[in-house]
């Protein structure tokens, strides 16, 4: 079984990959890294539920947070944009 860790992993990725794309196709894998978060949560929830796990958090953790960090840095005018 996939563990919850790639799951975010994943979610990781694509966050990375939509930093070097065109505004009009990064809502895609903004998508697709909420997704594979949301399957991370659920695995996570699955795990506590057998062992009684804490629950883990990283970088994916904060995803709506970095997905408006990112869209700043990206803004016309920005100068991390540059």
């Amino acid at each position: 079984m996939t563990s919850s860790a790639m799951y975010r992993e994943f979610a990781r990725q694509c966050l990375e990959v939509a930093e070097a794309l065109a505004p009009e196709k990064r809502a895609r894998m903004f998508e697709m890294a909420r997704h594979w978060h949301e399957l991370a949560q659920q695995r996570e929830r699955e795990e506590r539920g057998l062992n009684n796990s804490a629950r883990r958090t990283d970088l994916v953790s904060n995803v709506p947070h970095l997905v408006n960090s990112i869209e700043r840095t990206k803004r016309p005018g920005s100068d991390a944009a540059a």
